[in-house]
């Protein structure tokens, strides 16, 4: 993969300890990971608002449709416990 340079402020005393924490070989493959996994996270908050957005604007047909064949489950259910 090819990398490209970039230069990015950060606080002295983050920059300090993770100097510490990370040799010099590994730095920009951690700062890399670390990436990858934050913007992972986001797409799947993102995407995570975006369903429960969508079964809100859904919430009225899915009542409905539950409405609509409840009868049927409670049947299935009286059938299965020998009632009817």
């Amino acid at each position: 993969m090819r990398a490209l340079k970039r230069t990015y402020v950060l606080p002295p005393d983050t920059l300090e300890q993770f100097e510490q924490e990370v040799s010099s070989g590994k730095r920009s493959a951690v700062i890399a990971e670390l990436l990858r996994e934050w913007l992972d996270k986001r797409r799947r908050d993102r995407l995570r608002r975006e369903v429960l957005e969508g079964c809100r604007e859904m919430m009225d047909v899915y009542l409905e449709v539950e409405q609509e064949y409840h009868p049927l489950d409670e049947e299935v259910h009286l059938s299965a416990q020998g009632l009817l």
